[in-house]
């Protein structure tokens, strides 16, 4: 069987990773292996090397994101703009930004769960799950978007789950990013809330603390009002844009949400049954609320696999709780076998009533070499 084939390679991994923490200890490590994922999904996914769609806003934005007479639509998303402005990756240069922030998410992925004590060829697994699935690779071929700003935040806060602090720091963050996230805010509460189980108090404290979390943001959208005066909450929640949103989904809604992870949805789903069978209830809360949270983004917007890349957290809950509850070994085989076939599906984003095939980086230089077909050109403005 291919889980059987896959011990060999796996060892080889672990015993590489390993050697690799010896020479450059664990930070430097976690970079590598985030550099070489990322050098990976640029392959299976032939990274645009212009700068498309919002992309161009956003490098906009970062040339100089206070000015107030710019008129950028997308001023309220100011964290990743501000930091592009103070690392001087402006203009054209933006477009490294996402990628580099998309790094740095990996290498805190593996990191994390190396502190933890999963083993090295898990922890890296883990990194898989995330980085050949929508949010990495969506980044890859719509160049300068800012999601990745968001994913990352939004890692930081189940990291420091034990520190509510630290988390609606990092969810203030998230939200002065993009204001999807706060969609993200059911789980934020209910996870921060939790100590040994869901207590009235820390559910209270949660929200307290989420309240505050939103006063940045709040004050960002007064400040640059007239500036993103189409993407204030009345534009999202009007009846128009929501029945266009649901209209435009209303043929590839399945196609676009299994898109977003294609076949890692095993972890979500298989640990929430393991967990409902344990009576663990607050795992499988936790993680149909991610999933949930993700999918009310569908109402009010209509790119699916793109959205839906913000329920990563119930992979990566997903994968833990599976790991937890089972043997290592086997689960190893497991993980590596599932990311391997995963490798089979194309990979595409999925929304607005279309499909736009993710080719691979040899497929695009053909195809636009010979063929003459520019595999980034897009009918999706």
């Amino acid at each position: 069987m291919l889980v059987g084939l896959l011990d060999g390679p796996i060892h080889k991994i672990e015993t590489l990773l390993v050697k690799l923490e010896g020479r450059f200890g664990l930070i430097g490590a976690s970079l590598i292996v985030s550099g070489i994922l990322m050098l990976i999904a640029s392959v299976y996914c032939a990274p645009a090397l212009t700068l498309i769609n919002h992309g161009t806003d956003y490098s906009l934005l970062a040339a100089n994101p206070f000015d107030l007479e710019a008129g950028n639509r997308f001023q309220n998303r100011i964290l990743t703009p501000v930091i592009g402005f103070l690392f001087f990756l402006r203009g054209p240069a933006f477009i490294i930004l996402p990628l580099l922030i998309a790094s740095v998410f990996l290498a805190t992925l593996y990191l994390h769960f190396r502190k933890l004590g999963v083993e090295a060829a898990i922890a890296l697994g883990f990194c898989c799950f995330i980085a050949f699935s929508s949010p990495i690779l969506f980044t890859l071929h719509f160049a300068g978007y800012v999601d990745t700003t968001s994913y990352l935040l939004l890692f930081l806060c189940y990291a420091f789950r034990k520190h509510p602090l630290w988390v609606f720091v990092c969810y203030a963050l998230a939200l002065l990013n993009h204001e999807s996230n706060a969609f993200a805010l059911p789980w934020i509460i209910i996870m921060s809330g939790y100590r040994n189980g869901i207590t009235t108090s820390g559910l209270m404290k949660s929200i307290a603390a989420a309240v505050l979390a939103f006063l940045p943001l709040l004050l960002v959208r007064y400040l640059f009002s007239e500036s993103a005066s189409h993407l204030q909450f009345g534009w999202y929640f009007n009846r128009g844009n929501i029945a266009d949103s649901i209209w435009l989904q209303r043929t590839l809604l399945f196609d676009g949400i299994f898109q977003a992870f294609k076949l890692f949805w095993v972890l979500p789903i298989v640990a929430t049954l393991l967990a409902l069978k344990k009576k663990q209830y607050y795992t499988a809360i936790i993680i149909t609320t991610i999933v949930a949270s993700a999918g009310m983004q569908l109402f009010i917007a209509a790119d699916t696999s793109r959205l839906i890349g913000l329920a990563f957290p119930a992979i990566i809950i997903g994968a833990v709780e599976i790991w937890r509850n089972s043997d290592h070994t086997q689960f190893r085989r497991l993980c590596w076998g599932l990311i391997v076939i995963n490798f089979l599906i194309h990979q595409a984003f999925v929304g607005y009533g279309i499909i736009i095939p993710f080719h691979s980086l040899p497929m695009a230089i053909f195809m636009k070499y010979y063929l003459g077909v520019d595999v980034w050109t897009t009918d999706w403005i």
